[in-house]
């Protein structure tokens, strides 16, 4: 079956959260979420969905993905991008993508992904993305290390 994107509202919250919950805690191991259950909800319901545009990738009726952008200055930002155990590399990531770039305004589509989170930086290249710039960690609340890509959108 094929996967659809919709656009995700309130009633989503909960789904939401589980995406990140558990795509955070299979794949990123070395990045645990540091918030509570009910402080994830909250953030999803009062901040994610009022600061940023925020789709869901769905495949025979379930939520497999989450994409989250928001425009910060010139550039469009993903701020999450996450897919759930058991469904990477079936589309769903890049569907979700393909949308993200299509709403940007601006010349430019940045992320940010842990340099450990090999999958991910591959991902974003195979994408069109290009490494922009390292940084220490000092600047995401995990204190990891990461990487700043860019692309350029028409």
């Amino acid at each position: 079956m094929d996967i659809s994107i919709k656009k995700a509202n309130r009633r989503d919250i909960s789904t939401i959260k589980d995406i990140l919950t558990e795509s955070r805690n299979e794949h990123l191991p070395y990045a645990p979420m540091r918030y509570s259950e009910k402080e994830i909800r909250y953030w999803v319901g009062e901040i994610l969905l009022v600061k940023a545009n925020v789709w869901l990738a769905i495949k025979n009726g379930i939520a497999i993905g989450v994409c989250a952008c928001s425009d910060k200055g010139i550039d469009t930002w993903i701020e999450q991008l996450y897919i759930k155990p058991g469904y990477l590399q079936q589309g769903a990531g890049s569907k979700l993508l393909d949308v993200a770039v299509k709403q940007s305004k601006f010349k430019h589509i940045k992320v940010a992904c842990f340099e450990q989170n090999i999958q991910a930086k591959n991902f974003y290249i195979k994408m069109g993305f290009k490494v922009k710039q390292q940084r220490d960690g000092s600047q995401n609340e995990e204190g990891l290390a990461d990487l700043i890509l860019e692309k350029r959108v028409s």
